[in-house]
């Protein structure tokens, strides 16, 4: 999923495992995902020249359990000594120039801390200013002795069959978003900052537009104000709301921007596949409408 973010920049990308990796554990999946491609893609974003690298390291416990440890490694700028403090805590990044060159709320450090801590693991990072970052991880899980289960789908089988506009600054969101999204029988369109979501939606039908919130440039309230102006069908056309930051201030400035709803991150496929029935309901576009 980061390979062309990485490619773009000419980094290498490296991969490297130590000990029984192949061994299954049962561990929560969904979030491990999110929390390394966070970590990676904010290595990949904070790293002009060099390589980016997930060292994977498996320890086997003598409780039938494997201690997981987990290290992305960069050759980027570093973070120094007084602002490593800052960067697990809500809204806050090391840098506040941060969100205006890169875009981002200083969430992302926030939730994968808490989303590890209740896993029972932890999290921290070994920088330096200009000598590159370590970010690192390690939980405990236990060894599976039965097969794998079956991934569950969202309730109701049915496909969407819906034509998407998926509006999002992320390469990683974007790739994950088309996935699910296609998964649930949807068509896909892309756009990467709300000025191409404002030109997607002149030209391109679409029965929902999935809208980022924090975007640099301009963002998903701005974006959502100038769809609404353009008339027509885009007028009472559902847009909803992505953020990791559903607050109930932020949720009513996407409701006053324009929007119809709000979806937390990281998505959850059943939310997701919950919102999107709601909105895509002929009862729901009559009542819009």
């Amino acid at each position: 999923i980061v390979a062309d973010a990485a490619r773009r920049k000419d980094l290498d990308l490296q991969l490297s495992f130590i000990g029984p990796v192949e061994t299954a554990v049962m561990i929560d999946d969904l979030r491990m995902r999110q929390i390394l491609l966070n970590l990676l893609s904010n290595a990949i974003k904070f790293t002009e020249r060099g390589r980016v690298g997930l060292e994977v390291q498996v320890l086997e416990q003598a409780d039938a359990s494997n201690l997981l440890r987990f290290k992305v490694i960069d050759t980027g700028v570093g973070v120094p000594s007084d602002q490593v403090e800052r960067l697990f805590k809500r809204f806050s990044q090391g840098d506040s120039s941060v969100s205006r060159s890169h875009g981002g709320t200083g969430l992302g450090l926030a939730i994968c801390k808490g989303l590890i801590e209740l896993m029972g693991g932890k999290i921290g990072v070994d920088s330096k200013p200009g000598a590159g970052s370590t970010f690192w991880l390690e939980v405990a899980a236990p060894r599976a002795e039965m097969g794998m289960p079956a991934p569950l789908a969202p309730k109701g089988d049915k496909a969407l069959s819906a034509r998407i506009l998926l509006v999002d600054d992320h390469p990683m969101n974007r790739e994950l978003g088309a996935t699910v999204l296609g998964l649930l029988g949807c068509e896909v369109i892309l756009a990467e900052n709300g000025e191409e979501g404002v030109a997607a939606a002149k030209l391109s039908a679409c029965d929902l537009i999935l809208m980022d919130v924090h975007m640099p440039r301009m963002d998903g309230l701005e974006a959502t104000r100038a769809i609404r102006a353009l008339g027509g069908a885009n007028a009472t056309l559902p847009i909803i709301a992505m953020s990791a930051d559903v607050m109930p201030q932020m949720e009513a400035a996407c409701l006053k921007a324009g929007m119809n709803a709000a979806v937390g991150k990281p998505i959850q496929i059943q939310a997701l596949h919950d919102v999107l029935v709601k909105w895509l309901s002929p009862d729901r576009k009559a009542e819009a409408a």
